[in-house]
């Protein structure tokens, strides 16, 4: 197996380092291989080319000034927009560590079938259960007491390397516990009073950014058989809500990139179609065309998750183009569905506004803006242990070479000011097409929301 570039960069920074006078400690070490493996990636600079210039320009006296130089020197190249604003606390710099077994390899999008299929005690006797094992005829099938039980089938391999195989892996469960609950806001961030129903775990799709990366724990993907306990659920549920709410199912899945064989959106539709609150299907996929002769009654909203092409190609493997995306929004509005459209994450890079002003062009001149129920902005931002694992599942990924800070909410993030200026511009290009469409933004505090928006909460215009 031939070595990846990037884990000969990250040698070549590590032998950089060893190769100076002075001894460093692990986690000073730990830092300044950061620091050095981060620039010459970004910058395409050779890693001894680019000590051997810091060096120029450090005191390198004794091995504490030598580190304190050479840290604050290398943070000033890797953050020149924050450094001086924001000071050294704010940077996070952990162990680089990457291993050819957990890189993803890009292959092309092809037909979904596990080459397992683990079936607890609970959920063998349901009709869903069955319609799906005789899909798979050739997939092996393995009864199981309980999904809690199973843990990481393969104990041999790491958590990365099982993740990276979770489509071949499928387990049909009964979902007793946790079906409804509020979308999982940051702390100190304006909510958006949204509500997820959690209808399965996984995805089939490999977006760089995602954070089910971190978040999951069960190698595999994970579907609920009993969609009737979900509807009783909901019954109860909606009966206490005196105000419509909207309630989605994109949280801990794409809502339609498996529908062919759960057929959970049809149930879903049909639901809500006489109940007082708005179902939002959020998907990266085309997968809507068994959907438009349905009888939603305009309580169902149809989005999708959109970025430009070019960050689609790099970031967003195995999903649908952003042209059949938006082919899918139009069919959904010529079936009289409302659509959505979340720009998020917002990726920012040199040319981020001619791509993006772009992208809201191209939603602009291909879908009737009085059909959309409404638009989110949310920039890149994610939990700190994320950030190892793009660099070992998508070490070639550009998506952490912009500066990213530890944010109000523990979060890695662009500058505040660099997203308010993001923000600002994205709802004025929005609004060159519609001056009445909601936007709102996605996991930003109070004073984002009036400053970009003028407004304080999700309804207000």
């Amino acid at each position: 197996m031939s070595i990846h570039p990037e884990t000969k960069r990250l040698k070549q920074a590590q032998s950089a380092i060893n190769k100076l006078k002075f001894e460093f400690g692990p986690n000073k070490q730990q830092e300044l291989t950061r620091l050095i493996y981060e620039i010459s990636k970004r910058d395409s600079i050779a890693c001894d080319v680019l000590l051997n210039e810091a060096t120029k320009e450090s005191n390198l006296q004794s091995a504490k000034h030598a580190f304190i130089s050479l840290k604050n020197y290398l943070l000033k190249l890797r953050f020149p927009k924050t450094y001086s604003s924001d000071g050294i606390a704010k940077f996070y710099l952990p162990k680089v560590s990457l291993n050819n077994r957990d890189i993803v390899k890009r292959k092309k999008p092809e037909e979904f079938y596990p080459s397992r299929i683990f079936i607890e005690k609970d959920a063998k006797d349901y009709m869903l259960t069955n319609d799906i094992l005789y899909r798979f005829p050739k997939a092996r099938r393995i009864s199981i007491e309980s999904i809690k039980n199973v843990g990481n089938y393969n104990k041999s391999i790491s958590a990365i390397s099982g993740y990276n195989k979770r489509t071949k892996s499928l387990f049909l469960v009964k979902e007793k516990f946790d079906f409804i609950k509020p979308c999982p806001c940051s702390k100190r961030v304006l909510g958006c009073g949204y509500y997820v129903l959690n209808l399965g775990f996984g995805c089939r799709y490999e977006c760089s950014y995602c954070f089910l990366q971190t978040y999951a724990n069960t190698s595999g993907i994970v579907l609920p058989m009993n969609i009737d306990d979900y509807l009783k659920k909901l019954d109860g549920f909606l009966d206490d809500k005196r105000i419509p709410i909207r309630i989605g199912t994109g949280e801990f899945s794409d809502s339609l990139a498996l529908d062919s064989l759960t057929g959970y959106a049809k149930r879903l539709i049909e639901y809500f179609s006489n109940r007082n609150a708005t179902l939002e299907l959020k998907t990266k996929s085309n997968s809507v065309y068994h959907l438009l002769s349905l009888d939603h009654k305009g309580k169902t909203v149809i989005s999708w998750s959109v970025n430009p092409q070019e960050h689609i190609d790099s970031d967003e493997w195995l999903t649908t183009s952003l042209e059949d995306r938006l082919e899918a929004a139009k069919a959904c509005i010529n079936a009289g569905y409302q659509v959505g459209f979340h720009f998020d994450p917002i990726i920012y890079s040199r040319n981020w506004q001619e791509l993006y002003q772009r992208l809201v062009y191209d939603v602009f001149n291909k879908i009737d803006a009085s059909r959309i129920a409404w638009i989110s902005l949310g920039t890149f931002r994610f939990s700190t242990g994320l950030k190892k694992v793009i660099e070992q599942r998508f070490p070639q990924s550009k998506i952490l070479d912009q500066e990213l800070l530890v944010g109000f909410d523990d979060k890695l993030r662009y500058h505040y000011k660099a997203r308010l200026d993001i923000y600002t511009k994205m709802h004025t290009w929005i609004r060159s097409y519609s001056k009445s469409a909601l936007v709102y933004l996605c996991m930003e505090p109070r004073e984002a929301w009036k400053e970009v928006l003028g407004k304080e909460k999700f309804c207000d215009q």
